[in-house]
């Protein structure tokens, strides 16, 4: 598994660093932390893109 940050495209907020097996994992996990069932639960219940990025960290 690999470390990723996970952040805000366009805010650039971060969400923490998560280890995962994926870019979209690390997503999925940062959405469930935050209460929501999947990134597309997040992305349903906002309207819109969840507009989050992982970026792998060393």
């Amino acid at each position: 598994m690999s470390k990723y940050e996970v952040s805000n495209s366009k805010s650039a907020h971060s969400f923490g660093v998560y280890e995962a097996e994926s870019a979209e994992a690390a997503i999925e996990a940062a959405c469930k932390d935050a209460g929501y069932d999947s990134k597309a639960a997040a992305e349903a219940a906002m309207g819109r893109d969840s507009e989050l990025v992982a970026v792998e960290v060393k």
